[in-house]
């Protein structure tokens, strides 16, 4: 886990979890990669390291920030993730959404990363467009 405090190397350490006060470039896709889950913020670039390295997400977007909102809700859509509002974090509400997310379907997130990989990025967007227009509640 990342705390976002730049300019800091603090590390903490327990038996379940390593916090890392801020993490480069570099070390969050190695801690990304080597994690279970991913809970943070609903950015794209989490999203994406996410989406790339096959991780289910708890995505507590930013309040009232739109783009986080909708991305978070299109993760949700396509299966890859849950959210959780920052208003409403307690212990028992993240470990209720932490288990939800670990019970997501990973071949989801297979299929789009091996379409990827296999056959370019055009593929995986037509991918996900086709996963995004086959679920009639985001009317598109």
């Amino acid at each position: 886990m990342t705390k976002g405090e730049t300019g800091t190397k603090e590390v903490m350490r327990n038996k379940f979890v390593t916090i890392y006060s801020w993490a480069d470039e570099k070390t969050h896709h190695e801690l990304v990669k080597v994690c279970d889950i991913i809970v943070g913020r609903a950015g794209h670039g989490v999203i994406t390291k996410s989406m790339f390295y096959r991780k289910p997400m708890v995505l507590i977007p930013i309040p009232d920030h739109t783009e986080q909102w909708n991305n978070a809700k299109t993760c949700v859509k396509l299966g890859f993730g849950v959210i959780l509002e920052q208003r409403q974090i307690t212990a028992e509400n993240l470990n209720e959404v932490l288990n939800e997310a670990l019970k997501l379907d990973p071949d989801r997130l297979d299929k789009v990363y091996g379409t990827f990989l296999k056959e370019g990025g055009k593929s995986a967007t037509n991918l996900i467009f086709s996963l995004i227009r086959s679920d009639t509640t985001l009317g598109i």
